[in-house]
């Protein structure tokens, strides 16, 4: 019998538009105080997390969604002057979705007017980082007397690379699922692979995302069997089968992806049905929350910070920059943190 497919519920609704107020509120706050642009890390935290939230409400399996055109869409929905239009936008469209969807009532006046200029402060809001994501502009100078990322996550590339590069990422966040199958194939094959740098990924489950800790847990459930890498591709490739708004039963699409792999099934299911490494994911979210990492992806290379799902090219840039400062003969990684990579673009066998 095939499971239900996944409806966005009541619960999840209100959750979001807790989201839509929160972030309106602090704007508000913040711009009585005087303190909007000061406050500017803070915001794109928020503005992400609405983003994220909105991205899962609207769109399914896809990656190159031209998400500002959607927001702007449905601000075109909430400018309409016929009630009928708003109940049937692509935001609450019933067709197709079975019961238990939520259509938000119309209640006119007042809430409309909200969200029509909250749907425009986002529509200006993500439109602007979405255009900063692909500039250097969006680079962060970290301070260099920070200390580096510890024996954290996973490690791929050699450990005396010059460079390492930290990503901080969430296996539903659909930005690093672009990143994860757009972009990093060619990372591995033409940075990691030739010693360049080496790659780190930390987790970063986001509390919008409750499927994606059973995500992080599968993963490292591979590690265990030293198969981190493959399943993590794997992950990203099927993101839109087990994502929150595809199942409520997300380890029913990941025990099979990992048999794809060879492992010793009742070793991983055990440790998956436990949870086992729950307690190691929440160190590595509270290490991010240390850092103030806005957003996922977000990356650190060498001492810059940038975040968003960078193309090739704008990631090389930031690569080069840390190369020419970095010293002669890199900074050396633990090696027993460190995994090799799978071939970039290549579909992992079992071993």
């Amino acid at each position: 019998m095939s499971e239900p497919e996944q409806t966005y519920n009541e619960g999840r609704a209100r959750n979001l538009e807790a989201l839509l107020r929160g972030l309106a509120d602090r704007i508000a706050e913040l711009d009585r105080q005087g303190r909007l642009l000061s406050e500017a890390g803070e915001l794109m935290k928020l503005i992400g997390d609405v983003r994220s939230e909105l991205f899962h409400y609207e769109v399914r399996a896809t990656y190159d969604t031209p998400e500002v055109a959607e927001n702007r869409r449905i601000v075109a929905d909430a400018q309409s002057e016929q009630d009928n239009q708003w109940q049937k936008s692509e935001w609450t469209q019933d067709a197709g979705r079975g019961k238990g969807v939520v259509t938000p009532p119309h209640k006119g006046g007042k809430n409309r007017t909200f969200y029509i200029l909250l749907g425009v402060l986002l529509v200006a809001g993500i439109g602007t980082l979405s255009w900063l994501a692909t500039r250097s502009g969006n680079v962060i100078q970290l301070d260099p007397n920070v200390a580096p990322i510890a024996n954290q996550g996973h490690v791929i590339g050699s450990p005396t690379a010059a460079v390492e590069v930290v990503e901080f990422a969430d296996f539903e966040c659909p930005a690093c699922g672009s990143f994860a199958n757009l972009t990093e194939p060619d990372v591995r094959a033409r940075l990691v692979n030739t010693g360049q740098i080496r790659f780190r990924f930390i987790d970063y489950p986001l509390d919008i995302h409750p499927n994606t800790w059973a995500a992080h847990n599968a993963a490292w459930c591979a590690s265990e069997q030293n198969r981190f890498w493959e399943m993590h591709d794997l992950i990203f490739q099927n993101q839109d089968r087990w994502s929150t708004q595809a199942t409520r039963r997300p380890n029913a699409v990941l025990i099979p992806l990992a048999r794809q792999l060879g492992l010793d099934m009742p070793q991983f299911e055990g440790c998956v049905e436990s949870r086992k490494f729950h307690p190691q994911i929440k160190a590595n979210y509270d290490e991010a929350l240390r850092r103030g990492i806005p957003s996922t992806p977000t990356f650190i290379i060498g001492t810059q910070q940038v975040s968003g799902s960078l193309g090739y090219d704008q990631f090389k840039r930031v690569v080069d920059q840390a190369l020419a400062a970095a010293p002669r003969g890199g900074t050396r990684a633990d090696s027993a943190s460190a995994t090799k990579a799978a071939p970039a673009g290549a579909t992992p066998r079992p071993r």
